[in-house]
């Protein structure tokens, strides 16, 4: 099991060629799969997603003139066809 609540750590689990993996993943809050289809995205803030399969891809970047009174206004952006696994970081409450 790794752990990691800073956002800070991406972790790649692949099978070995010619065979199949199992990911076993344990969350302290409430998590949520959510399936993209080729043309969706998804956008979140705190590092809501805790991981995703292959076909999907991760970028961070600045959202319009957000952060002007508080907060930096950067997001994670996920586009491509595949899951997610979206759960709360420790302590936020939301869920």
């Amino acid at each position: 099991m790794a752990a990691s609540n800073d956002g800070r750590w991406r972790i790649a689990v692949t099978a070995l060629r010619e065979q199949k993996a199992t990911v076993v993943a344990a969350t302290n809050s409430p998590a949520k799969v959510v399936e993209l289809r080729q043309g969706e995205t998804l956008i979140a803030d705190c590092d809501l997603v805790k991981g995703f399969t292959k076909g999907i891809e991760e970028d961070y970047r600045k959202l319009g003139h957000f952060g002007k009174g508080g907060g930096e206004g950067y997001v994670w952006y996920y586009q491509g066809k595949g899951k997610l696994l979206v759960c709360e970081n420790d302590a936020m409450g939301l869920g």
